[in-house]
């Protein structure tokens, strides 16, 4: 087994990654969720290096991640998937299986999409064998409408507060989402949506106050997770789905906040997918259920001889 770590320049500035096992396995590249989170959290597939590479790193915007530059230039899907190339190249990558968490769902897609010639680019796949897509959507239009439907199923007090905030803040007031009943319906989200299952009482009020103080969460997805007013609004591939010409697995909680419908709508539009859902878990199966997830993924990997 060969385990190695390495720092990358990527468009922007530097990044740090982890490699572990050197099979027969393609290789898989775990693309974490946030923006701005940490591939610790998936460290529970460096338990598929027994046969194939696994390979995570930190993306930029992420804390051990170092940058410099205009926010409107570096917080793009474009810089996002230049950056996934970087990485590629540094590790040897030339065949790859991606695995993305939410919004590393959302980068995987965007990235299978283009090397896949969604826009009109022709394209060989670019080396991608594979996709695992995790607790993730194919627009932010899926993702806003899951969300709405979780909020609709709160306490009576926090949906009030979450209309309240919003109401507030469309009347041009500041520091609303900074406001303790809101913050105290956010925790009730988070720790039924989000993380529901984690083993950590804490967790919600962790992951809730460093995605509001993290740059490129606040930018690109908006202000925490019940909310999509960041750069990526406007982002849809549903249409680009089709043009996918790899197999995927498609996963999500049965509690998560990027629903069921979302797993649905999205293996609807791949040509071959297999859907997934993990009936113990929130946002976070890997966490929530890991044997049950490790198990899944695995068997998937194997039955389609990736």
């Amino acid at each position: 087994m060969r385990d190695a770590a390495m720092t990358i320049e990527v468009p922007g500035g530097t990044v740090e990654s982890w490699s572990t096992g050197d099979g027969p396995g393609t290789p898989l590249l775990l693309l974490h969720g946030g923006p701005g989170g940490s591939s610790a959290g998936l460290m529970l597939f460096e338990r598929l290096a027994d046969d194939r590479r696994v390979v995570r790193w930190d993306q930029l915007g992420s804390p051990s991640s170092s940058w410099s530059g205009d926010a409107r230039d570096l917080w793009t899907l474009d810089r996002f998937c230049d950056e996934v190339d970087a990485v590629r190249a540094a590790h040897d990558l030339d065949r790859v299986v991606l695995l993305g968490h939410s919004w590393g769902g959302w980068l995987s897609i965007d990235y299978a999409s283009r090397a896949f010639g969604a826009d009109g680019a022709s394209s060989d796949g670019a080396g991608l064998d594979g996709l695992v897509l995790a607790d993730t959507t194919a627009s932010f239009a899926s993702f806003e409408a899951s969300i709405r439907r979780r909020v609709a199923t709160l306490s009576p007090g926090s949906r009030a507060a979450v209309a309240d905030a919003d109401r507030r803040a469309v009347e041009g007031a500041g520091g609303v989402y900074d406001d303790e009943d809101y913050r105290d319906a956010a925790l009730e989200f988070y720790g039924r949506f989000v993380v529901g299952r984690v083993p950590d009482p804490d967790a919600p009020a962790t992951v809730f106050d460093r995605q509001r103080a993290t740059e490129v969460f606040r930018h690109m997805q908006g202000e925490d997770e019940l909310h999509t007013n960041g750069s990526l609004r406007t982002w849809d591939r549903r249409a680009s789905l089709g043009a996918i010409g790899v197999p995927a697995l498609v996963y999500g909680g049965a509690d998560d906040h990027m629903d069921p419908e979302c797993v649905a709508e999205t293996v609807l539009g791949l040509a071959d997918a297999t859907p997934k859902v993990f009936r113990a878990s929130s946002h976070c199966p890997h966490l929530e259920e890991p044997e049950a997830v490790l198990t899944v993924v695995r068997a998937w990997l194997d039955e389609r001889g990736l």
